[in-house]
């Protein structure tokens, strides 16, 4: 990345960390996202690159969805969208041990209501399963 890159963290496009089932989590995530896509849209056209906070891709799967298989492969192949992975959480444990990184395990079940703890590419796959995006996945090693 060079130094004058214009860089935004679209935070508003975060899913949000819980571990309800995909599509609850999903729809939630798209009951409150059009907001965001106007954000993530206009930010695409003044920034360089666009960093999309994640815990399981479950926000990747919206982006296809709305912004469509092409445009999103295009965003990521050309470097301006961007993922940054978030494995666990930062929680407050009290006692004397004050801020410590929670991470999750992914027992790599097909019904498995998160990916959060999962590899990058069992997240993308968890995360793409019910779109267009699936059948292509082999392409990318996935």
């Amino acid at each position: 990345m060079d130094s004058k890159d214009h860089t935004l963290m679209a935070a508003s496009m975060r899913a949000g960390l819980n571990f309800a089932p995909p599509q609850k989590r999903y729809d939630d995530f798209m009951s409150r996202a059009r907001p965001a896509f106007t954000a993530l849209i206009e930010s695409a056209l003044l920034h360089d690159v666009i960093t999309v906070p994640t815990e399981d891709y479950i926000n990747l799967t919206a982006i296809v969805d709305v912004l469509g298989d092409r445009a999103a492969i295009r965003l990521m192949e050309s470097g301006v969208l961007r993922f940054l992975r978030v494995r666990g959480a930062l929680a407050y444990a009290g006692g004397g041990k004050g801020i410590v990184d929670v991470s999750f395990p992914f027992n790599g079940a097909k019904s498995a209501n998160s990916a959060i703890g999962a590899d990058v590419p069992d997240a993308i796959r968890w995360a793409l399963n019910g779109t267009s995006l699936r059948k292509i996945l082999p392409v990318y090693g996935l």
